[in-house]
């Protein structure tokens, strides 16, 4: 069955790559990028704008996204980056801006989405970790750490949607070489 499949940080890694085989096989791919007009004519899906680091345009997202379709089936959390770097050298407010994109972002934009897929009882989150959430590494202290909170987030969120019929799952890839 084709599905519609939202996609955040649709124009590079992980994102370009699910958005561009879902899309070869037939499913609505909406992906999201900081800077679509940069991919214009790169990629074969609707590229939107999304900053899940700007509260305003994840406010303004859901009724952009709602003008090019009409039902979301799938919500894929892909957008986001990654600190390296010792702990004790890392800067604060790097480390909170990691977490500031790759937790609060994540969290942001499932809020914004959420209203839609309960009112139509229907839906599936699908947030793309890391392995490092598991099993934390050396020299990823704040990355581990903020996804290490994606993972606790949404599985209790997992249970709070079941209700109403919404899937909610993790993927936690291990080292694969991406932009």
């Amino acid at each position: 069955m084709k599905q519609t499949v939202l996609i955040t940080g649709a124009s590079s890694g992980f994102g370009l790559m699910l958005a561009n085989k879902l899309h070869a096989q037939g499913h609505t791919v909406i992906g999201t990028s900081r800077e679509p007009q940069k991919y214009a004519g790169k990629v074969p899906f609707k590229l939107l704008r999304l900053d899940i680091d700007d509260d305003a345009s994840i406010e303004a997202f859901p009724s952009e996204l709602f003008q090019h379709i009409r039902k979301l089936d799938v919500l894929v959390n892909n957008a986001g980056y990654m600190v390296t770097g010792l702990a004790e050298e890392t800067p604060l407010d790097v480390a909170r801006q990691q977490f500031e994109t790759n937790f609060w972002g994540t969290v942001k934009v499932t809020n914004a989405i959420l209203p839609y897929f309960r009112k139509q009882r229907s839906g599936k989150i699908i947030t793309v970790s890391s392995i490092v959430a598991l099993i934390g590494p050396p020299n990823l202290s704040f990355y581990s750490a903020s996804k290490h909170a994606v993972e606790g987030y949404f599985k209790s969120l997992r249970f709070e949607l079941n209700p109403f019929n919404i899937q909610v799952s993790m993927v936690e890839p291990v080292w694969f070489k991406t932009n």
